[in-house]
């Protein structure tokens, strides 16, 4: 039998692969801390724009954040980082196409 401890795993982002990888992209897109696919914390849709080091730094050390129900905080380790579209990154639109027949739609109807 397996106890509980032995089924957890932890995740832990391979932070040298994310910081190589956002010095790439450009300085005025809004990147977001994510935990899995979602952004953790409130209000990210209004936060001012996190510079690439931070962050790096978040998801290096990650931080406090408040309890969503009660008192209190818990840490929060994030996994990565998203991108905020729109004005919050000068315009920038994002289009998701999932499947062949998506693409086929795609360039049917933007010509």
């Amino acid at each position: 039998m397996v106890s509980g401890a032995e089924q957890i795993k932890v995740f832990k982002p391979d932070v040298s692969l994310i910081t190589r990888t956002i010095k790439y992209l450009p300085d005025h897109w809004a990147f977001v801390p994510i935990k899995g696919k979602r952004p953790p914390k409130t209000g990210w849709q209004v936060a001012p724009r996190a510079s690439k080091e931070e962050i790096i730094n978040l998801i290096k050390k990650g931080e406090r954040l408040p309890l969503k129900y009660g008192s209190g905080t818990w840490h929060c380790y994030y996994t990565g980082f998203g991108l905020r579209t729109g004005n919050p990154s000068e315009g920038l639109l994002a289009i998701d196409l999932d499947g062949e027949t998506t693409k086929e739609l795609y360039f049917r109807y933007s010509g």
